[in-house]
Formats: structure tokens, sequence, C-alpha cells
């Protein structure tokens, strides 16, 4: 089911990601898993998804 609050095929909300972003900026993808009391793998996706968009943002944004 598609809902506005998260990207597909995503189990958690976009501002959830976005938290786990931000610590991701700070510490280790262990420490936010413990923090967020997810698992690593849960960690490491939204790593993934985040890391998907930002490249195909920049591939949007360069000059043809």
């Amino acid at each position: 089911m598609k809902v506005p609050w998260a990207e597909p095929g995503s189990r958690f909300t976009a501002l959830l990601e976005a938290l786990a972003i931000d610590w991701l900026k700070e510490t280790n993808i262990a420490g936010v898993a413990r923090l967020l009391g997810m698992t690593w793998r849960e960690i490491d996706g939204i790593m993934g998804r985040a890391v998907r968009r930002g490249l195909e943002r920049r591939r949007l944004e360069l000059p043809t």
C-alpha cells in the first residue's frame, strides 16, 4: 500500500528514516540501531535508501 509518509518498500516513516540518517552523521550503524531499538540490517537499509535518493538527486541536477 502506498502512503505519503513512507518511501515505497520501506517499513518506516520518512520522519523516522530522517532521524536515523541524522544520527548516522554522529555515530555508526550499531549505535543508531541500539538507540532506536532496531536491527543493524534495518538501519543499513535506511542508509542505503538515503544514499540511493542522494545519487538520484545528483544525477537529476547534473547539467546536460
